[in-house]
């Protein structure tokens, strides 16, 4: 069956899942929409007819093939080319490699190894880059020249995010706790807060995209101290009001800030009261900086419900009690970071999602 064509840039983002034999019907599918659009096609991954399995079909030297779950293992002889494709408009210049070793699976799920080269390798490795979720929107990469902060950006959600914004072409700032290539600070500190952003103005000029997803600590009545409690509004409030003060001057036009709140502050359980005060307060900060930058900088939440961070996979109850019938995971936010930052969501802001 020929399908029509995904342009959802979004959903074009997302990285593919490993295809599966289940999935031989999408591969038919995919050749027939390939061979229906010959004249101005050479290859498609599954993602372009709105699949989105780790599956490809390509022309080679006059065959349509199909490979399930390509990985590039070995590449050699590197040059730039200028490409386009059916999903987004425009042309791209990207770093290519005139000779790739592929490991996949063919129509019997049997692992293969090949090499290819020159035109076959450039059309397979432009179509791995769909399964990985690359994205090209008008020949220039999503969020080219943008600068996007991301505080708790080391690990878990924060991780996720940062990835994904550099995937789109993003200039990344991330400032966490734990090791990473941009910042290491508390964003409990002044000090570390006013140092982080002098290193960004510094070295970008503007920032286009804030992110404040660092977690506050979760402790109960019971247990939680004093300045255990303060340390939590700390991270949770007094970091994002500060960095998005401090950064007030800088925003660029079209910018966003998004904060990572909680379904618990709706949603409480027993023994959380420093993390859930520290999401209602994010909520309602989120509102009152929509209304005091309104017309400079758009500012939305979201509130992730269960997000597994870890590699453990939820089935049965765990899974059914979830409306989407599973758990979610840190792609699932971090998609929605990005569409609330670009162009479609340019009229959503001071809402929770």
């Amino acid at each position: 069956m020929v399908r029509d064509i995904c342009k959802d840039v979004l959903f074009l983002a997302r990285k593919s899942e490993p295809a599966t034999p289940d999935d031989l019907p999408v591969a038919a599918d995919l050749l027939e929409t390939l061979e229906a659009h010959a004249d101005g096609c050479v290859g498609m991954a599954a993602n372009m007819i709105g699949v989105a399995k780790r599956i490809i079909a390509f022309d080679d030297e006059g065959v349509c093939r199909v490979l399930f779950n390509p990985e590039i293992v070995k590449k050699s002889g590197p040059y730039e080319a200028e490409e386009g494709c059916l999903s987004l408009t425009g042309t791209r210049k990207t770093k290519r490699w005139k000779s790739i070793k592929v490991k996949y699976q063919d129509e019997q799920f049997r692992q293969r190894f090949k090499t290819w080269n020159g035109w076959s390798a450039q059309i397979i490795q432009h179509e791995i880059d769909h399964c990985e979720g690359i994205l090209i929107r008008g020949g220039t990469v999503m969020f080219a020249s943008k600068v996007a902060v991301v505080t708790g950006g080391a690990k878990g959600i924060g991780r996720a995010i940062a990835r994904e914004f550099r995937k789109a072409g993003a200039a990344v700032c991330v400032i966490d706790l734990l090791p990473n290539a941009y910042f290491m600070g508390d964003v409990s500190d002044r000090a570390a807060l006013e140092t982080f952003a002098r290193k960004v103005i510094a070295e970008h000029g503007h920032v286009d995209y804030l992110i404040n997803n660092a977690l506050p600590l979760m402790k109960g009545i019971d247990a939680c101290s004093w300045e255990e409690f303060n340390y939590a509004l700390r991270v949770g409030v007094t970091a994002p009001f500060y960095l998005t003060k401090l950064f007030a001057p800088h925003f660029a036009p079209g910018a966003a800030v998004v904060n990572i709140s909680s379904s618990r502050d709706r949603m409480s359980q027993p023994q959380t009261e420093s993390y859930t005060a520290a999401k209602g307060g994010i909520s309602a900060l989120t509102h009152a900086l929509a209304v005091s930058l309104a017309g400079k900088v758009r500012v939305n939440s979201i509130s992730p419900g269960w997000i597994e961070t870890g590699d453990t996979v939820w089935n049965g109850p765990d899974a059914a009690q979830q409306p989407a019938g599973r758990v979610g995971d840190p792609l699932d936010i971090a998609h929605m970071v990005l569409f609330l930052c670009s162009d479609k969501a340019g009229f959503i802001t001071g809402e929770n999602i």
